[in-house]
């Protein structure tokens, strides 16, 4: 049975996530580029050959209604949610309540498809979603094994705003200065100054929380994690995180890969290799 996506001239995938939602852009195979959903306009779509596919998490969406509406019935407007039953995505199971976010769904089914479904790797994977929030997922040969939800690295600084005397770090000229140092873990720096203070604090809490999870997991021979695949737009400062936590437990050895718009190939993916007769609105 032909796939629909190969008779697609641009397929326009949607991640409507928690905060600044996104669409990148495929012609034919490859990923032309990946650009603010509040670029693109009705007259985007017209007198184009074109299908979308939505992973719909904020629900709210003047032009994803918009699409919805005009295009139902036309085979041209597809959502994650049509894929979904209970505790099954496609042919993959997963362990989790029906609220599940559909883009955790959708990465963890690449994975799942690209990495078990063909065998290619042994133990779990971690992936690791950091954005608004940043979500740590466990994959295996069984499927989707579940996670874990933290409040993202902006969002994190953003709660400070609620003191009367406290800076809001979290704008972006702040934020983007912002490294773990190699010795900030050994060297229990302390702070002395308010700016510091608070920055010293979301290093340890990313550094702690990331190195309980990937530690336990690592060393329990039931999960036996060996993989780690990072994304989202705090991917960079992650892998940061990693590197220090490898460097302080050098026993541990992952393989940790960074992947740009991870999401939006996920979506490519799940779209162009289900049978025509399974897509419907």
């Amino acid at each position: 049975m032909k796939n629909v996506a190969s008779e697609l001239f641009i397929l326009f995938t949607i991640d409507n996530g928690n905060s600044n939602p996104h669409v990148g852009i495929f012609e034919g195979n490859k990923l032309k580029i990946v650009c603010s959903l509040d670029e693109l306009t009705v007259e985007t779509f017209k007198g184009k050959n074109f299908a979308v596919f939505i992973s719909d998490v904020a629900k709210k969406n003047k032009l994803i209604n918009f699409l919805q509406k005009k295009y139902t019935g036309t085979n041209k407007v597809y959502k994650v949610s049509s894929f979904k039953s209970r505790k099954k995505f496609l042919d993959m199971p997963f362990e989790y309540a029906d609220s599940i976010g559909e883009d955790r769904l959708c990465q963890a089914y690449f994975t799942y498809k690209k990495n078990y479904k063909k065998k290619l790797t042994q133990g779990s994977t971690l992936l690791i979603d950091s954005g608004t929030f940043t979500t740590v997922d466990l994959i295996n040969s069984d499927g989707f094994c579940g996670g874990y939800i933290f409040p993202g690295p902006k969002t994190f600084l953003s709660v400070y705003a609620k003191g009367a005397n406290l800076p809001n770090l979290a704008n972006p000229s702040n934020f983007s200065n912002f490294k773990l140092k190699k010795d900030f873990i050994k060297k229990q720096t302390i702070a002395h100054n308010t700016e510091d203070a608070i920055l010293y604090a979301l290093g340890i809490y990313l550094y702690s929380s990331l190195e309980k999870i990937v530690y336990d997991y690592y060393f329990d021979k039931k999960i036996n994690c060996k993989k780690i695949i990072l994304t989202g737009g705090f991917a960079n400062l992650q892998k940061n995180i990693i590197d220090l936590i490898f460097k302080y437990n050098n026993k541990i050895k992952m393989e940790v890969l960074v992947e740009k718009h991870f999401i939006h190939h996920s979506l490519f993916y799940i779209f162009n290799n289900i049978p025509r007769e399974k897509k419907k609105d």
